[in-house]
């Protein structure tokens, strides 16, 4: 996954640079390079365990017909805000020498791998940014928890740490599981909090109520 920030519409000379000091983020060609490193160093990996190849930006792109929208995107769908785009592998077929495929001939003649390459390659672009985010989120959040930007500090937290995580060459998923299991020690925490300040409150109260004042 790759993570942009700002500036102008992904446009196609980006695309199909070579240039990867200044553009490797985006370019098909370091991506495709990147991809058949990986499937052919580590044995672990495979082409069939490759889900989705991403980009992930809060750049927009411009509009190419070998592009196509992935429409009612739950997932990376804000609010209206996000937008994710496949390629249209039929036009790209059908168009003799198309510059996408002609420039990724160049770092490697297999064709499954090319084709597979496309087929996994996913354009998350225009996301929030993450100030943006943060409020999306923790408006949601409120929706469910009381005081929700406490528990949004704490996931953030947590999920900085798992990122961080790397044992033995391996990471651990980011699951469902785990993030549910994060906000339920957040709720049994805050739950025990007040809890406690109750039993305070009511001691107190009880010791007033047990003065004698002359």
């Amino acid at each position: 996954m790759s993570c942009l920030t700002g500036g102008a519409k992904i446009s196609i000379n980006q695309l199909l640079s070579n240039e990867f000091k200044d553009f490797r983020q985006y370019s098909l060609l370091y991506l495709f390079r990147s991809y058949l490193n990986m499937i052919d160093k580590f044995e672990k990996i495979t082409p069939e365990q490759i889900v989705d190849l991403m980009i992930f930006t809060n750049r927009d792109i411009k509009s190419f017909t070998f592009l196509v929208p992935v429409n009612k995107d739950e997932i990376f769908g804000f609010e209206g805000k996000g937008k994710r785009y496949r390629f249209n592998l039929d036009e790209l077929r059908n168009v003799p020498k198309h510059p996408v495929i002609v420039h990724l001939r160049t770092i490697s003649s297999n064709e499954t791998h090319i084709w597979d390459f496309l087929s996994k390659m996913v354009f998350v672009v225009d996301q929030p940014s993450e100030p943006e985010l943060e409020k999306l989120i923790v408006e949601d959040m409120g929706k469910v928890f009381h005081m929700p930007q406490i528990f949004y500090s704490d996931l953030y937290k947590n999920v900085f740490e798992w990122f961080l995580i790397l044992e033995n060459c391996t990471a651990p998923y980011l699951t469902k599981e785990y993030i549910i299991e994060r906000l339920k020690n957040v709720k049994d925490m805050m739950n025990l909090f007040y809890e406690e300040k109750i039993t305070f409150v009511t001691s107190d109260l009880l010791s007033l109520a047990n003065l004698n004042i002359n």
